[in-house]
């Protein structure tokens, strides 16, 4: 039974080992990272609002948005 209770965790570690040593981050930051550049790309380069592509949690999007790039996402 402790095999199974820990197995989810141990799958991580080779993951979280990567990112920290190539990208100097946790997978969770990494992954948001990735996130926001597709949706700076959505709305730059494919002309979308926020609201079209980002329909879940639109308020704390906007936050992480403005904070990583210094603009608002309506404004592009």
């Amino acid at each position: 039974m402790d095999v199974f209770h820990t197995q989810p965790a141990a799958a991580w570690l080779p993951l979280s080992a990567i990112l920290r040593k190539r990208f100097h981050t946790t997978p969770s930051r990494w992954l948001q990272q990735q996130r926001l550049r597709e949706a700076y790309h959505l709305l730059e380069e494919k002309g979308r609002r926020p609201s079209e592509a980002f329909l879940e949690h639109l308020s704390h999007f906007s936050f992480a948005f403005k904070k990583a790039y210094d603009m608002a996402p309506s404004t592009m």
